[in-house]
C-alpha cells in the first residue's frame, strides 16, 4: 500500500471537527429536551389529580388524562427518528402479554368501559418509549436525566405550594406542626406521591454527586429539596426505601470511585443523624398507636380480606379486571367501608389473578437482573437504587398493575440498563479498545508497507520460540 506524502503532511480539519462536535452537542441537547418533555407529560398523566386517598378524580380529570396521553403519543411519533425499534427489553414482552391477559379477562368477565380504557392506556404507555428509542440509544444516561429533570419540576412545584397556597398545602387543613402532611397544592397529589418525588430527587442527587455528574452545590440543593419533601409529607416507606436503595447501590458499585464516595457519604450521614434519633423516632411514629403501626395503618386488614376471599377458578387465574384497587370491608359494627388495597402485588392478584401476578413478577425479576448487570457504574447505581425503591414501595403502594409512576420507574430501569449493555464502551465511555498481545502477521505487513511508502522503514520484531534460532 502506497501512501502519498502530501496526504500524511496534510493538517487536520479543525474547523470541520469543531462543526461536527457542535452539531453533535446540539443534537444531544435536542434529544434530551424531547425525552424530558414526553416523560414529564407521562408523569402528569398518571397523577391521581386528587388529594383524597380513595375515590375517583372525576370524568373531567379522566378526559384530561386521556388528552395528555394522546398528546404524549403524538409528540413521540413526531419526534421519532427513523423506524420504531423492533428489538426491545424483555420487560416489554412481559407487559404486552400482561395487557393481552387484561383484554381477555375483560372480555370473559364482562368488564366496564373504564377497564378497557385502562388497558388501552397501558398499551399506549408501552408504545411511547419505543418511539423514543432513537433518542435513547445515543446516550446511556439520557432516560435517567429525563426522569431526574421531570421529578425536579414536580419537586419545585410542590415545595412552592406552602408559600403560594398555604391553605391548600396541607391534608385536611391541618398544619405540619399539628401532625399534618403536605399535599400537592398546585397539582393535586397524595402525600405518598410527594414522598416518592422527594426520595427519587434525594437519591439521584446523591448518586450524581458521588459519580461526579453534578457539582456539589447543585447536588446538595436538590438533595435538601428531596429531604424537605420527605419530612413535610411524613412518608416513612419512601424514606426507608431511600436509605436502603442508596446502601444497595453502594454495594453494587463498591469497586468504583463513585461507589466508594457513596459509601463514605452514607457513613457520614448516619453519624450526623445519631444526635437526632429521638426526633426521627417521633417523626416515624406520626402520632399513631402500636396497633396502627403493626397493621401498617390498616393495610393488612384489606390484604387479609383479599387473601381469604373465596373465588372460583376463572377469577383465581384471570382476576377481576384492571381498576379494582379498593375493596368493601364489613366492620365489627356491621358497617361497610371502602378500604384501599395499597400493595402492588396484592392488587395484581386481585385484578389479574395468578397469571398476571406471575407475569409482572417475572418482568420485575428480569429487570432486576438487567440492573445489576449494567456495565457503567453510574447507570448500575441508578438502576439498582430505583429497583430497590420499587421493591419496598411496591409492597405498600399500588402501581405495578397499571399505568402509574411505579411502572414508569420500572421502564426507566429497563431502558437505561438495556441501552448501557447494547452500547459499545469505546463510543460512550471513552475507553479505547484493548489491543491483542499476540502477533498479527497481516497487521505487521500493513504497517511495514505504510512505512515503506512514506520513505521510512520500521523493523518488524519476530517472536522466537525458546530453543530455536532466528534463522530457523
Amino acid at each position: 500500500m502506497v501512501v502519498d506524502r502530501a496526504t500524511l503532511a496534510r493538517p487536520p480539519d479543525r474547523l470541520g471537527d469543531a462543526l461536527l462536535g457542535t452539531r453533535s452537542a446540539t443534537a444531544a441537547r435536542v434529544s434530551t429536551a424531547v425525552v424530558t418533555s414526553v416523560w414529564l407529560l407521562l408523569l402528569v398523566s398518571v397523577q391521581p389529580w386528587s388529594r383524597a386517598s380513595i375515590g375517583s378524580s372525576g370524568q373531567s380529570s379522566n378526559a384530561s388524562k386521556g388528552v395528555l396521553v394522546a398528546g404524549c403519543l403524538l409528540l413521540a411519533i413526531v419526534c421519532a427518528r427513523g423506524a420504531i425499534r423492533g428489538r426491545v427489553p424483555a420487560l416489554w414482552w412481559y407487559l404486552l402479554v400482561y395487557a393481552g391477559l387484561a383484554v381477555a379477562s375483560t372480555m370473559l368477565i364482562g368488564g366496564t368501559l373504564s377497564v378497557g380504557t385502562r388497558v388501552v392506556r397501558l398499551l399506549i404507555f408501552l408504545v411511547i418509549p419505543l418511539c423514543l428509542w432513537s433518542h435513547l440509544r445515543d446516550s446511556r444516561t439520557r432516560i435517567i436525566t429525563a426522569m431526574f429533570l421531570s421529578y425536579l419540576v414536580f419537586g419545585v412545584t410542590t415545595i412552592l405550594g406552602p408559600v403560594l397556597l398555604p391553605d391548600r398545602a396541607w391534608q385536611n387543613g391541618t398544619p405540619f406542626s399539628a401532625g399534618g402532611r403536605l399535599v400537592g397544592p398546585l397539582l393535586p397529589m397524595l402525600p405518598t406521591r410527594i414522598g416518592e418525588i422527594g426520595a427519587v430527587l434525594a437519591g439521584f442527587a446523591v448518586l450524581h454527586w458521588a459519580f461526579r455528574r453534578v457539582r456539589p452545590l447543585p447536588a446538595g440543593t436538590v438533595a435538601l429539596l428531596g429531604l424537605a419533601l420527605l419530612v413535610l409529607s411524613r412518608t416513612r416507606t419512601a424514606t426507608g426505601a431511600l436509605g436502603l436503595g442508596l446502601l444497595i447501590a453502594a454495594v453494587a458499585t463498591l469497586r468504583s470511585d463513585g461507589g466508594r464516595r457513596l459509601r463514605r457519604c452514607l457513613v457520614w450521614a448516619i453519624v450526623a443523624a445519631l444526635p437526632a434519633v429521638p426526633l426521627i423516632l417521633a417523626w416515624v411514629k406520626r402520632g399513631q398507636s402500636t396497633d396502627q403501626l403493626s397493621s401498617l395503618t390498616g393495610r393488612t386488614v384489606a390484604w387479609n380480606y383479599i387473601i381469604h376471599l373465596p373465588v372460583d377458578t376463572t377469577t383465581l387465574l384471570l382476576g377481576r379486571g384492571l381498576g379494582h384497587t379498593s375493596v368493601f370491608i364489613r366492620r365489627p359494627d356491621n358497617t361497610l367501608s371502602l378500604a384501599p388495597i395499597d400493595s402492588s402485588w396484592i392488587t395484581l392478584y386481585y385484578e389479574s389473578g395468578l397469571i398476571g401476578l406471575g407475569l409482572v413478577a417475572a418482568a420485575f425479576l428480569t429487570t432486576l437482573v438487567m440492573a445489576f448487570r449494567a456495565r457503567t457504574p453510574f447507570v448500575r447505581a441508578c438502576c439498582v437504587f430505583l429497583m430497590t425503591y420499587l421493591a419496598i414501595d411496591g409492597a405498600s403502594e399500588t402501581g405495578l398493575s397499571d399505568a402509574s409512576p411505579l411502572l414508569l420507574m420500572l421502564m426507566v430501569v429497563a431502558l437505561a440498563s438495556y441501552a448501557d449493555r447494547r452500547r459499545p464502551a469505546a463510543v460512550s465511555g471513552g475507553v479505547a479498545p484493548c489491543r491483542s498481545r499476540f502477533p498479527n502477521p497481516a497487521r505487521e505487513r500493513q504497517s511495514s508497507a505504510s512505512h515503506a511508502g512514506s520513505g521510512r522503514t520500521k523493523p518488524v520484531k519476530r517472536r522466537v520460540a525458546p530453543g530455536r534460532s532466528v534463522a530457523s
